[in-house]
């Protein structure tokens, strides 16, 4: 090779390797970057492990608009009570419908399958208690005269507890249909669970209180910071999960006939967490187990499976598994919004959702298939993907692929990309694309093929944005500001005379490192003069003694070439206003006396005289006006009184300029 030619290749090898491109990286790794994502069959670990989730299917439920009450049978048909047209409904396990009641009312909160094979159902508003005997064949059970009936459990010795809303309170029905109310708190009870001693733990709706309802003594088992209690779950260890949600502050509520006031520290605050899940341990400790600020907790069921519970969120209709040892893990994300209910069965669990209504069947055991798919990652500027990495769990490389699809506009529409072909290979995968400014990555995990349950741990992707050229947005050229005095300053501030501060606003739209060059003209001529040359700040200092008095324009050039390599780099120009330079004092000339007065004048060449003051010992200082009044000139006359001067023998003078330009004369008398 020629020397010389080996020369300039080492100069421009040098070169790039200073002002490298700049490679981006979008990854996805824990929890809070996965769950932006959907969620199709696959379930995540609070550590961020993407994994098969447990096996689904959809089960055909009435066409209304709201299921809210529900219950399961013995044999595993599911009774459905419905909203704003109220009835209930037997699913059967061969997916029969049957409508088996009718309501006047237009809810049903509450249902329940009996000890006695009965369904109990409350209506709302003005609520009653039905007891459906055969389809479209029921009594009027129980009328407690409240406006709401939120809640029905059966406890173990038969009894019908029944929690409701308007007064508040809960109601023990026996068999017969002889009613006692055995508790008044708050406006509504909205949750029950009888405990394992017979006793009825309650929640409220309004203020967030967790109750045991005993027949020796009815007491306050947690007080929450959120407005409502709206699942209750007791385990075998004798340990009550509840959870609660929307924070509201409370004051005060009251307990059978007495008033128990609340106080709270003045520094305590309500919690920002829309929903929290809590643990009360058997001796009487409470811990917050799990809590969101994104999600509303509808439901709580056991899953004895894993000595935890299953909780219902909403808005994105997701299942989640919660254990002690406060691990959790997301089993299932529905279509509809809301996981409204959870019925534990035998064979799993039966999720009754909301907005939109809908039915889901969760098996016990995991699926072999599943997918996700990202959150669209906005690359800021359409730019170029490279490689794309994912870090498989257990090394089940071959039953995980991924795919990428791209566009230029915020949602998928049909000016996107179809989905790729799979990618299968975890550390040789190249996207290879260009020009697009939005990106979507999808998991397909498959164990099909009777290999572990593949899953992943993250992913990343690299990409180059296009480099669009930065933008001097504005320039501004002013004096210093002289410092005020301050009685407490031990120093004193040092202001600087000639001095302009020079400042300017410059956006990248790449985020790149912009470096500056200032350059000077002084007018009429063509001439720059660079004066700052690769500086970082956008922020400067000029010295205007070094330069003549006149009119002058700035120029700043600025490039990203800090972050780009010589072939990509971009650069912009921008001049300013043009501005004045004035180092020069003014003069005084024609002091004389005439008359009755002494007159002279001042005079400035470039600027105008801002203020003119005088003095007999140089130490105190007085202001003068001109002639005219207003100091609004470049030459202005003045005339002082010999009477104001009668006795003086010195004068002095303080002329000063609009560029703080400052001058001391001194005349006799």
């Amino acid at each position: 090779m020629n020397k010389r030619i080996l020369i300039i290749t080492m100069i421009m090898l040098t070169f790039s390797l200073l002002h490298p491109v700049q490679v981006k990286k979008r990854e996805v790794r824990d929890f809070r970057n996965f769950e932006k994502g959907t969620f199709n069959g696959t379930g995540l670990t609070d550590s961020g492990e993407l994994f098969i989730s447990l096996k689904s299917s959809v089960i055909a439920g009435p066409d209304r608009e709201y299921y809210l009450g529900s219950a399961i049978s013995k044999k595993g048909d599911i009774y459905l009570g419905t909203g704003h047209n109220a009835s209930v409904f037997r699913i059967e396990k061969n997916g029969k419908i049957t409508e088996m009641f009718k309501a006047q009312e237009p809810d049903i909160y509450a249902v329940l399958y009996g000890s006695d094979n009965f369904i109990y159902t409350g209506s709302s508003p003005r609520g009653k208690l039905f007891r459906i005997t055969g389809v479209m064949k029921s009594k009027e059970f129980f009328n407690p005269d409240e406006k709401y009936i939120w809640d029905i459990k059966e406890d173990k010795s038969g009894n019908i507890i029944c929690a409701v809303g308007g007064s508040g309170g809960v109601y023990r029905i026996d068999k017969n249909g002889n009613s006692k109310k055995i508790f008044s708190g708050d406006t509504h009870i909205i949750s029950l669970f009888i405990s394992v001693d017979n006793s009825i733990i309650a929640g409220s709706g309004g203020s967030g209180i967790l109750y045991k309802i005993s027949s020796q003594k009815n007491r306050v088992l947690y007080d929450t910071p959120f407005e409502e209690i709206n699942g209750i779950y007791e385990d075998n260890e004798g340990d009550i999960w509840f959870s609660a949600s929307k924070e509201v502050k409370k004051r005060k509520t009251s307990v059978g006939s007495k008033l128990i006031s609340f106080s709270f520290p003045k520094e305590r605050r309500i919690p920002q967490e829309k929903s929290a899940l809590y643990l009360r341990h058997s001796g009487g400790e409470v811990e917050k187990i799990w809590s969101s600020s994104d999600e509303h907790i509808y439901a709580v069921a056991p899953d004895k499976k894993n000595g935890g519970v299953l909780i219902g969120t909403g808005d994105r209709g997701r299942i989640y598994r919660v254990n002690k040892d406060r691990s959790y893990s997301l089993v299932y994300e529905g279509e509809s919004a809301q996981s409204y209910k959870i019925l534990p069965g035998p064979e799993g669990f039966t999720i009754v959702y909301n907005n939109t209504s809908s039915i889901v069947k969760l098996s016990n055991f995991p699926s072999s298939k599943g997918s996700y798919t990202s959150d669209i990652f906005n690359l800021g500027i359409q730019s170029r993907a490279g490689r794309l990495y994912w870090d498989p769990l257990d090394g089940n490389t071959p039953s995980i692929s991924m795919f990428v699809r791209s566009g230029n506009t915020a949602s998928p529409d049909p000016t996107w990309t179809e989905w790729s072909p799979p990618f299968t290979d975890n550390n040789n995968s190249n996207i290879n694309r260009n020009g697009y400014k939005y990106f979507q990555i999808k998991v397909n995990l498959n164990s099909a093929s009777g290999v572990k349950s593949p899953g992943i741990s993250g992913f990343r992707f690299f990409y180059v944005q296009k480099n669009l050229n930065p933008e001097i947005k504005k320039i501004n050229i002013n004096l210093p500001v002289q410092p005020k005095k301050n009685a407490n300053q031990k120093k004193p501030v040092m202001w600087k005379k000639n001095t302009l501060n020079i400042s300017w606003k410059a956006d990248d739209p790449n985020k790149d490192e912009l470096k500056y060059s200032l350059f000077l003209k002084k007018f009429p001529g063509k001439v720059w003069i660079e004066f700052r040359k690769d500086i970082t700040t956008s922020r400067t200092e000029l010295n205007t003694e070094l330069y003549e008095d006149g009119n002058y324009t700035l120029k700043v050039v600025t490039d990203d070439s800090l972050s780009n390599s010589p072939d990509t780099f971009r650069s912009d120009t921008k001049e300013s206003k043009k501005f004045t330079i004035d180092s020069t004092a003014p003069v005084l000339s024609g002091f004389q006396r005439t008359g009755e007065f002494v007159t002279f004048r001042v005079k400035d060449r470039i600027s105008v005289i801002s203020k003119v003051q005088y003095s007999f010992s140089g130490e105190k200082w007085y202001p003068l006006n001109p002639v005219d009044k207003i100091n609004d000139s470049k030459s202005e006359s003045f005339k002082i009184s010999k009477k104001l001067l009668k006795g003086k023998k010195l004068i002095f003078f303080k002329i000063t300029d609009e560029y703080k330009n400052s001058k001391v004369f001194q005349k006799e008398l």
